[in-house]
């Protein structure tokens, strides 16, 4: 460490006293601003010198044993795990490998490579069931290369690929499922190596604007062509083969089953072949496929209010008349609110009639002179008005809750017209004949109209009523009557 002195001049030569072993000789640049500390802990170096030695030691034991993460190996048919464990032991160590046991397989795991090794040497040479997959340290890394012509020959794809340094070990092209036909798609297997993640950069190849991803992730565990069970390949299977087709046990090539003969799955002895897609072994291992959670979980509101639990149907039929009961108290309730709502609406859907009664209306003239005499009860404050030619759910909605607010104002105002109304010597239908009668008969609608004189008997609602008219403006008490 180096520290710097805040200190100017010849001042500062006393300010700090070191250990006489640890003085630098006398050279022209102690006359700088800096010195150095001394390294108490200088006797130690000897330890640390021991420890780096014996740790490096480590280090190349374990290189030389090329720790990597290997995969298991899984057994089938294990009559006597005593047994077994002693024929393990003739060529590993109790502590180079682990066993645990499953319903269907013992699972022996190893650390170390050369352990691996020898217990798959070990297994093949006594013949054993099992299967384990390709390490890690070896799987080369698939990608898929979209764009490129279905007619491209794997070695130019080799050779292009090489050129920017990929080492390919095998190329497929993919063809569509239905029809088998190529597809401008290839798999693309590369050797591992340290520039791998490069490849996704590559944009051009072989005069082709290309596209290098990953390959979409299987739906289901692959099936071995050998056993044709699920969940391995079958370049590291080791079990009996199984033929796709018949059942045997033999290779699905060396098959001699005509097409006639039925077919016979190798896993449930279904007269299907192993590879059908709906054979039960085939849904019982999507069945038990686990569901992936999402990774955020939903927002729960502090207002929601937790989901009823689901009841069995015991409880259900326990219950049966409970709920029968609760659902008819249910719409009971709602019809009784239901016409405590309707029935002011209905009372305000009524013909303009109801104005002469004193209620008030809601109304939607359609012709005539109905908009005419809805506007004049409208601007006496005892109706509203709704056009049919636009309206729509808010507007009615509206103009209902606001009456029903204002029913008392509303009331009061048709009250008020219907006394207007009535406030007159004659009825509506007695000043409509008598002016017929008047018009028709007498020398004025002869003389205005040019009416012939008709010979109308007295309506019997005017035999025992005046026909005078003390106001003097019939034609006002006329346009009421028609209002």
């Amino acid at each position: 460490m180096s520290f710097q002195s805040k200190s100017n001049g010849s001042k500062n030569t006393n300010k700090c006293n070191l250990y006489s072993s640890s003085l630098s000789p006398k050279t022209e640049e102690n006359k700088s601003k800096f010195f150095c500390t001394p390294n108490r802990y200088s006797t130690l170096a000897k330890d640390d010198d021991v420890d780096n030695n014996s740790s490096s030691n480590i280090g190349q034991y374990h290189k030389s044993s090329e720790i990597s993460n290997l995969p298991p190996v899984y057994i089938k048919n294990v009559s006597d795990i005593s047994s077994f464990t002693s024929s393990l032991l003739s060529v590993l160590k109790p502590s180079d490998f682990i066993c645990k046991s499953t319903p269907s397989h013992l699972i022996v795991r190893t650390q170390f490579r050369e352990h691996y090794n020898l217990l798959l040497t070990h297994l093949i040479d006594t013949d054993a069931n099992f299967h384990t997959y390709q390490p890690k340290v070896t799987r080369p890394l698939r990608v898929v290369i979209r764009n490129l012509h279905p007619t491209t020959s794997h070695e130019d794809i080799i050779a292009g690929l090489s050129d920017w340094g990929h080492h390919v070990s095998n190329v497929h092209n993919i063809k569509r499922f239905s029809d088998k036909t190529p597809l401008p798609l290839f798999f693309v297997d590369i050797k591992s190596d340290t520039n791998n993640l490069d490849i996704y950069k590559i944009q051009f190849l072989l005069n082709t604007k290309i596209v290098v991803e990953k390959p979409h992730p299987r739906k289901v565990p692959p099936q071995c062509h050998i056993c044709q069970t699920y969940g391995h390949t079958r370049s590291y299977c080791h079990y009996v083969p199984r033929c796709v087709k018949c059942g045997e046990e033999h290779l699905s090539v060396s098959c001699n089953k005509s097409k006639d003969s039925p077919a016979k799955c190798a896993l449930c002895s279904g007269d299907h072949t192993a590879n059908f897609k709906g054979c039960p072994a085939y849904k019982k291992l999507n069945k038990n496929k686990p569901k992936i959670s999402p990774k955020t979980s939903p927002t729960v509101f502090p207002d929601a209010q937790a989901k009823p639990k689901a009841r069995s149907y015991a409880e259900a039929a326990a219950n049966n008349n409970s709920t029968a009961d609760i659902i008819s108290t249910v719409l009971s309730q709602f019809i009784t609110n239901l016409n405590s709502v309707i029935g002011p609406v209905i009372s305000l859907l009524t013909e303009e009639y109801e104005a002469v009664q004193g209620v008030p209306i809601l109304s939607m003239p359609m012709f005539g002179d109905q908009i005419t005499n809805i506007k004049s009860v409208v601007n006496r404050g005892a109706a509203e008005m709704i056009n049919y030619g636009h309206f729509n759910e808010d507007e009615i909605f509206i103009k209902i809750t606001s009456m029903l607010i204002n029913l008392s104002k509303y009331r009061q105002k048709a009250k008020e017209l219907s006394e207007d109304y009535f406030d007159r010597p004659m009825c509506a239908l007695e000043i409509a004949v008598y002016w017929t009668e008047s018009m028709s008969s007498d020398i004025r609608g002869h003389r205005l109209f040019g009416l012939p004189p008709l010979n109308i008997k007295e309506s019997p609602c005017t035999m025992n009523k005046s026909r005078t008219n003390s106001h003097g403006t019939p034609g006002v008490l006329a346009h009421c009557a028609s209002a």
